[in-house]
């Protein structure tokens, strides 16, 4: 039976990633939190991102929102 984490659909990583109370997150962190791994972290990155799910709040972070106040608090 394959690992459930691997066919994680984009938005259960999501709220999993609400869950942790963080709205700002670095690949690994959302490695760390989801157990995804390698290149699948990237794969729902991406997936996330175009369909407007997430945000690139700089280089190398990821968002759960566009509120520059929340970002620039939790960096």
């Amino acid at each position: 039976m394959p690992n459930q984490l691997l066919i994680m659909k984009s938005y259960e990583i999501v709220e999993t990633l609400r869950k942790s109370g963080k709205a700002v997150f670095r690949p690994k962190d959302i490695a760390k939190i989801t157990e995804l791994k390698g290149s699948e972290v990237y794969v729902r990155i991406i997936k996330s991102y175009k369909k407007g799910m997430i945000f690139k709040s700089m280089k190398g972070f990821i968002s759960l929102s566009q509120d520059p106040f929340i970002i620039s608090s939790q960096l």
